[in-house]
């Protein structure tokens, strides 16, 4: 299978998670769809995450990814391991982005929440300091490192050979004579 018949299947087949893929076109189609998403970011010159994302490159980002996370399910279901791996790393750099999309917290803000809980002898577990430092942490180290490592995870684990089918009683297979 070569990289036209790959890229053109892996979009044919955008939104079936179900079945097999193989490694060949596994590969050619997620070769031919990052060095297309890695084009339109270099076009577009802006970052795709952080507080000045793009709109329009998001979009096709996830226009390019659905594909990329089908064939990906399917080729780890093909070569037997849990198949959702690649849907827990979309869904993994997707809270990234709804993290720097929602407005965080600013320091006044959880400094009068937690002046509020003392007023109302109420104890937070966290006070506004600590919480704005491990909000930050989530968002700049924990999610995105998170994402990369199931991302490496699941491109080393598509390398495996396909698991081979079971044996079928009554199959033409030649008999074995001592």
């Amino acid at each position: 299978m070569g990289p036209a018949t790959a890229t053109y299947s892996a979009l044919r087949d955008a939104f079936r998670f179900s079945g097999r893929s193989t490694r060949a076109e596994f590969w050619w189609s997620w070769t031919v769809l990052y060095a297309a998403a890695t084009l339109v970011m270099m076009y577009r010159g802006l970052p795709i995450t952080g507080p000045r994302t793009d709109a329009l490159l998001t979009i096709l980002a996830c226009a390019i990814a659905l594909p990329m996370m089908a064939v990906g399910t399917r080729r780890l279901a093909d070569a037997g391991v849990w198949r959702w791996l690649f849907v827990l790393t979309l869904l993994t750099g997707t809270a990234t982005q709804l993290i720097y999309i929602i407005q965080m917290p600013t320091m006044s803000d959880l400094y009068a929440m937690s002046f509020v809980a003392e007023r109302n002898d109420v104890t937070l577990p966290l006070s506004g300091y600590e919480l704005h430092h491990v909000l930050h942490a989530l968002r700049d180290d924990v999610l995105p490192w998170a994402s990369r490592g199931l991302a490496i995870l699941s491109l080393a684990l598509a390398l495996l050979p396909s698991r081979s089918t079971t044996f079928q009683p009554g199959s033409n297979l030649p008999e074995v004579t001592k």
